[in-house]
């Protein structure tokens, strides 16, 4: 039966038949949207989910799932279990979209999935954080740093609201990073740089080294005195770590916070290290 309504749709130039064999389309895309439109909105909610659902088992063995298909059909449902199929296949799509380096492609995808998302959970949901952090770091990938640092912000809100101290440090780390590149002005970030340090681990770790060094620039910027401390707490932790890039790029911060006459012995021995 459903054979014989294919074939009588392709005669009447409704559909036509693509690759692969077997596969059908709207001859035209107002056609499509012409029936759907007539379609009450719990039967276009059943046929999405049927959709869906025969896609994942048509490749329950594949290892390449059409995820932007997977997305597109479970998005549709107000259905818990269907928007977790949503926000799971949109993320496996966007980052299979950034190992590409598909930013535009990568965005979509983690704004679906947040679309989804936010159908589910309160905006202060903890499951928004990694979500967000991806969107970001595409938008940066795209150069849309104004959109990435509207980003962010949302994501420093959300990860001081569930007490996620290193994701929001990485965030303040990225916010500063996208307002340098949109060459934006901007409040000043050195006491969002305190609150990341005061929620991170003393001991030493990548990460921390980053928030020192970036806080001793925003010191030395406007000329605060603790830069000294700082810069030199950092490169004191980035020794501590196996990470020669992490290292040359504290000595590099170092090199410039203590810029000047008097410092001139200590900027010798940072160039001799750093050769």
């Amino acid at each position: 039966a459903i054979l014989r309504a294919l074939e009588e749709a392709t005669r009447a130039h409704v559909f036509e038949e693509v690759e692969p064999l077997g596969s059908y389309r709207f001859s035209h895309a107002l056609l499509r949207e012409a029936l759907y439109a007539r379609l009450s909105s719990s039967r276009r909610i059943e046929l999405h989910c049927r959709a869906g659902r025969a896609l994942e088992q048509r490749y329950a063995d594949s290892e390449h799932l059409p995820l932007a298909a997977l997305v597109h059909h479970f998005s549709q449902s107000p259905f818990h279990g269907d928007l977790e199929r949503a926000i799971e296949y949109a993320v496996r799509a966007a980052q299979d979209a950034l190992r590409m380096l598909a930013y535009p492609e990568t965005i979509e995808f983690y704004r679906r999935g947040l679309e989804s998302m936010e159908r589910m959970f309160p905006r202060d949901n903890e499951r928004f954080a990694p979500l967000l952090q991806g969107l970001a770091l595409a938008q940066r990938g795209a150069g849309q740093h104004a959109e990435a640092i509207d980003t962010y912000g949302r994501l420093i809100v959300q990860t001081r609201k569930v007490a996620d101290p290193e994701r929001f440090a990485h965030a303040v780390l990225g916010l500063e990073e996208a307002r340098f590149f949109a060459r934006a002005p901007a409040p000043s970030s050195i006491p969002l740089l305190h609150v990341a340090l005061r929620g991170l681990s003393q001991g030493p770790s990548t990460l921390r080294v980053h928030v020192l060094m970036t806080l001793a620039n925003k010191l030395t910027i406007v000329n605060d005195p603790r830069r000294d401390q700082v810069s030199a707490q950092a490169l004191a932790l980035a020794r501590r770590l196996d990470d020669p890039l992490t290292l040359s790029t504290a000595l590099l911060t170092r090199h410039w916070v203590i810029w000047g006459a008097h410092s001139r012995p200590e900027r010798l021995r940072i160039h001799e290290e750093l050769l």
